[in-house]
């Protein structure tokens, strides 16, 4: 069979340069109808000091076309990328990459191999080398229009890379990362076309000055000169826009644009620095350069403070203080990258409005500003009687779980909002909305009418609070032509919908969203409430356009009129209550009776229109006495009616909240089986026999739960705990014969130290509970807790497994957990036991339905082998407070210790 010749192809993402496709041209020699069954390939990669390392290639798919045989190839494949990170020197290096083919058809077997190479984008850059009068010398790629007109003028982009691809070749700046590559795509330039220029600073210094220790100074290094010459160089021989030079750069590039952009405003439009710094002191240069920055709150690589630094300093506190001139995008803490969090620049680049909004800007247009207020600048003295904004901030520093400045549309512009979560109570949390007041001038998320509704924490509430898009205009003028709707609308739908999207980031109930507004948002909150899905009421294509944007209660804090004043409300100018449906969520309407701003008569219509609608147990009103506006200290601390306490045993009305005994509600599974939750939605298990009846652990509530179980079944009753952690043992000391192994009861004693630990029975592997005609035997399966437990009935078939397998997320990073090579060996003799069940319920209710899926114990084998060989790491897990890192396989799921895996035997 003939050698047909083969071209490896390679493309860059954000991670970097791999090796995606084999090409095989003229594959007329070859059999028709192959398959991927019909190939193996192996990629020989061959390092700076001749290490060379063989592996095998999954292949995706193959392809026949007339005059070419395509094997894709799995990017996802730990051996796809063509470089790699060599500790030793602390940069990334190019392999040598050769790749061996083997078909085996009916006519015969053929192996090919190539070290031929077509590196897809990169391949349109010309290399060049460039020295300047200082003696630095600065390998750079170039990339011309493919459809370059020089009578025709085109922008510039220069991007600056991060230290890992430091060299001499010139190439990998293109291949480490997208930061180059994105801009030079055929997609891109036919949307924007460009020039783009990816200079290389050698390995032995970097874009910034530094100090002995390592730090980064804010001064340009001579490289860093080097490269703005190769821009000014570029720039004389093309034609190229003088407005629209524009500057990225990540990491220690990220450094590079803050300084060549303090060093060089008068020449460059706009910077997109990435997860970097620089020095604050000279942050006034760029008094009128567009910049939108982003970095990660857990970058431990590069700290966040760097760029927040600048932020701040940008802020201008001499200027108009309702506007905020820098667009800056800070990745959260549940917001996890891949393989750390210092990886800002890979969601950074794929920001398509990032990429519309940079090409909008020109040098000397100036800041595009967006307005709002926030706690760490000045307040202006805008024409108030008393000459100040009647309104504080409320103090958000003891919040331990918090998340602040999220963007929360997919808008340049987008506005803002913070995430507060509770400390002790268990997900998923019950979401209350605020959206501040400020006569749609003014205002902020911050603003001091947040305290009082921060007081939901410590009932179990998760609190968000969002900024929307205020009237650019001077406050108080009596004739005003502008509308902030129905934007101001869209935009909090827009967040209801976030919020949603984000229920398992934060552990929010997506079921349970109330919003609160006072004034200008509580008559915002009204027609979230009213408005339900009127497709003209929202706008999806702000984002997450797959989730609804409905609440489950509102409340109207003194922000009712009669009808929406037509300068504010233009599209919605006929009022709250002539949006209402029947089918509408209940609202709550508070006022002040002293309220001289929006008189409270206003709230009493409304109310009374409401009600025609919703009935009068849907709509309350409390009218609050000796009370103003939201802003006087008697609406919220008021001393006849406790307005806290009015909201919260509302939303826990609407919420169906227990603020006394617990509430649970049962669902029977099978005969002689029933699955029980709390209101906390921790799972519990009541197995019936002719005898007696089983427990299976008893939850986290506080409630009667003995009581409850009498009206399910009237035999006697033991209880069974799986292991010791507090969401499946309280209650327990309710009833007089409970189960625990003694290897856990220390646990149950540290989570639930008034819990009578001592009067629980050891019970151990190979017991066994008869409840007559049915019987249930203890297995160990250690791992989870070192006693945790599951039950096996044989008779039917089911397996209980507690959460030794099967809750969710495994949690394997906590503290007393076995190591991920002694959890194997459980899972392996579980394994074992498949033969003796069929069904197994675990300790919280799976996703996929009552039963975890067939394909779940197998599925939970692969992944943990997969992290213990060391062939998967994991992404930082969301739940904060516990730490560890993420994997996920098939329908299984594990946080870990990465510190805990053991020894690979």
């Amino acid at each position: 069979m003939a050698q047909p010749k083969m071209k490896i192809l390679t493309t860059v993402d954000g991670y970097g340069q791999k090796a995606t496709s084999l090409v095989v041209y003229d594959p007329k020699n070859l059999p028709s109808n192959l398959s991927a069954k019909n190939f193996t390939v192996e990629a020989q990669l061959t390092d700076v000091r001749g290490a060379v390392t063989t592996a095998q290639r999954s292949i995706a798919n193959v392809s026949c076309l007339t005059d070419q045989l395509i094997i894709e190839l799995d990017p996802r494949d730990e051996h796809a990328p063509t470089f790699y990170y060599d500790e030793e020197v602390r940069l990334n290096r190019r392999l040598q990459v050769a790749y061996k083919v083997t078909l085996q058809a009916p006519d015969g077997a053929a192996t090919f191999t190539s070290t031929d190479r077509l590196n897809l984008v990169v391949d349109d850059f010309q290399p060049h080398t460039y020295r300047s009068s200082t003696g630095a010398v600065v390998p750079y790629q170039l990339f011309v229009p493919k459809a370059y007109d020089a009578t025709a003028t085109y922008p510039v982009i220069m991007f600056l890379h991060g230290a890992g691809e430091r060299g001499t070749d010139g190439f990998l700046p293109l291949e480490g990362s997208e930061g180059a590559i994105i801009w030079a795509r055929d997609e891109e330039q036919r949307q924007r076309p460009c020039f783009v220029i990816a200079p290389q600073c050698p390995p032995e210094s970097s874009w910034t000055e530094r100090l002995d220790s390592g730090k980064y100074l804010g001064r340009p290094s001579r490289e860093l000169q080097a490269a703005y010459e190769i821009l000014q160089n570029v720039m004389a021989q093309y034609n190229i826009d003088t407005q629209r030079v524009y500057v990225t750069g990540l990491s220690m590039g990220g450094f590079g644009t803050w300084a060549l952009g303090m060093a060089h405003p008068e020449s460059i439009a706009a910077l997109v620095p990435i997860c970097g710094g620089g020095n604050p002191k000279q942050a006034a240069a760029l008094a009128s350069t567009p910049i939108w920055a982003f970095h990660h709150a857990g970058d431990r690589v590069v700290p966040v403070d760097g760029t927040r630094r600048i932020v701040e300093e940008l802020e201008r506190p001499n200027e108009d203080l309702y506007y905020r001139p820098v667009l800056y995008t800070e990745y959260q803490l549940g917001d996890g990258l891949s393989p750390n969090d210092h990886f800002s620049w890979v969601p950074a680049y794929q920001t398509e409005a990032m990429r519309q909004w940079l090409f909008a800007q020109r040098l000397g247009a100036g800041v595009p500003k967006v307005r709002n207020i926030s706690p760490k600048r000045p307040l202006p003295d805008p024409p108030f009687e008393d000459g100040k904004i009647p309104y504080g901030f409320a103090k958000t520093d003891h919040i331990q779980s918090k998340y602040c400045g999220i963007r929360y549309t997919n808008q340049p512009d987008s506005p803002q909002l913070d995430v507060y979560l509770p400390d002790q109570s268990p997900q998923p949390y019950p979401v209350i909305m605020y959206v501040h007041g400020g006569a749609f001038f003014f205002g902020s998320k911050e603003m001091d009418d947040l305290q009082p509704i921060l007081s939901g924490l410590e009932r179990g509430y998760a609190v968000v609070s969002i900024n929307y898009t205020l009237m650019d205009c001077p406050i108080g003028l009596d004739d005003v032509e502008q509308s902030v709707f129905p934007k101001a609308l869209y935009q909090a739908k827009a967040a209801v919908r976030w919020i949603r999207a984000n229920a398992g980031v934060y552990g929010f109930d997506p079921e349970r969203i109330a919003v609160l507004g006072t004034s200008a948002g509580g008559q915002i909150a009204g027609l979230l409430g009213t408005t339900g899905h009127k497709p003209e009421t929202e706008v999806l294509s702000l984002g997450n356009s797959t989730y609804s944007s409905a609440v489950q209660a509102a409340i109207i804090a003194c922000g009712a009129n009669v009808k929406v004043p037509e300068n504010l409300c233009s599209a919605f100018s006929t009022g709250i209550a002539d949006h209402v449906v029947p089918a509408g969520p209940p609202l709550l309407l508070l006022h002040g009776r002293e309220d001289e701003s929006l008189p409270y008569e206003g709230s009493v219509a409304l109310t009374a229109a409401l009600r025609q609608v919703l009935g009068r147990e849907n709509v309350k009103l409390v009218i609050l006495p000796e009370a103003g506006h939201n802003n006087d200290p008697a609406f919220f601390d008021n001393p006849h009616v406790d307005t806290k306490k009015e909201i919260f045993d509302f939303t826990d009305q609407v919420f169906n909240i227990a603020t006394g005994d617990d509430q649970y509600s049962a669902e029977q599974l099978e005969p002689g089986l029933w699955r029980i939750l709390d209101c906390h939605r921790d799972c519990m298990y009541l197995v019936e026999g002719q005898d007696k009846a089983l427990l299976i652990n008893t939850g986290m509530g506080n409630g009667d739960l003995k009581g409850y179980l009498q009206r399910l079944t009237k035999k006697p009753l033991e209880v069974f705990l799986t292991h010791g952690h507090p969401d499946h043992i309280l209650q327990a000391d309710q009833f007089d014969r409970v189960y625990l192994s003694q290897e856990d009861c220390h646990l149950a004693a540290t989570f639930a130290p008034d819990l009578a630990v001592s009067s629980f029975k050891d019970v151990k592997e190979g017991d066994v509970f008869s409840l007559g005609g049915r019987s249930l035997e203890v297995i160990g399966l250690p791992g989870h807790t070192p006693g945790s437990l599951a039950l096996l009935d044989r008779g039917n078939g089911l397996l209980f497994s507690g959460d030794a397998i099967g809750s969710e997320i495994v949690w394997m990073q906590l503290p007393g957990c076995s190591t991920l090579t002694a959890y194997l060996q459980t899972l392996n003799k579980l394994r074992a036991l498949d033969d003796q069940y069929d069904t197994i319920y675990a300790g919280h209710v799976p996703d996929q339905g009552p039963a975890l899926p067939a394909q779940y114990l197998q599925d939970m084998i692969a992944l943990v082998k997969q992290v213990v060989s060391g062939s998967v790491t994991g992404t930082p897990y969301s739940e904060a407070k516990f730490g560890g890192l993420e994997v996920r396989h098939g329908t299984a799921a594990m946080a870990y210790d990465p510190q805990n895996i053991g020894k690979d035997d």
